[in-house]
């Protein structure tokens, strides 16, 4: 059996992890772990105001995005960021996610992506890729891809 360390969540809490960087008790799997690529750096044109902040019950669709996340036993978050990022930063830091600035996001979405991963660097053995646009995405089907991701030994799973 795995040992377990202490860790401190955000809000102060004790959760145990596994010593071996593997995801947490919780989640129910011994997988390795799997970081997340928010992309945020998006104008919002069609929306006409900035989708990540938009209110989505109690929350801004960014916090659910990430509660989400972290839900599913992901450690390792890095949001990428472009127009509107002066008013995201703050929210991004008070949650303590990583993130990085697409000088170009008009680009497209693709080059989010690149520097999303890279900003991950060769660290996480799996990643997903969340648009601010899709932030109904839940904990349990995170939790399902990881598993048939071990279970079928996949590189992706779409």
């Amino acid at each position: 059996m795995t040992p377990l360390k202490n860790h401190t969540s955000l809000k102060g809490e004790d959760k145990l992890e596994r010593a071996d960087n593997s995801l947490p008790v919780g989640s129910g799997l011994s997988a390795p772990r799997t970081a997340a690529v928010i992309l945020a750096a998006g104008f919002s044109s069609r929306m006409g105001t900035f989708k990540p902040l938009l209110p989505l019950g109690p929350e801004r669709v960014i916090q659910r995005i990430i509660r989400t996340h972290r839900a599913a036993g992901v450690d390792r978050i890095v949001a990428v960021v472009g127009h509107g990022s002066d008013r995201l930063l703050p929210l991004l830091t008070h949650h303590r996610v990583d993130w990085v600035a697409n000088p170009r996001p008009e680009d497209g979405m693709f080059s989010s992506v690149r520097l999303g991963v890279a900003r991950l660097g060769h660290s996480p053995p799996a990643f997903f890729v969340q648009p601010t646009d899709v932030p109904l995405v839940r904990s349990t089907t995170l939790v399902h891809l990881m598993r048939q991701r071990l279970d079928v030994g996949a590189g992706i799973v779409i």
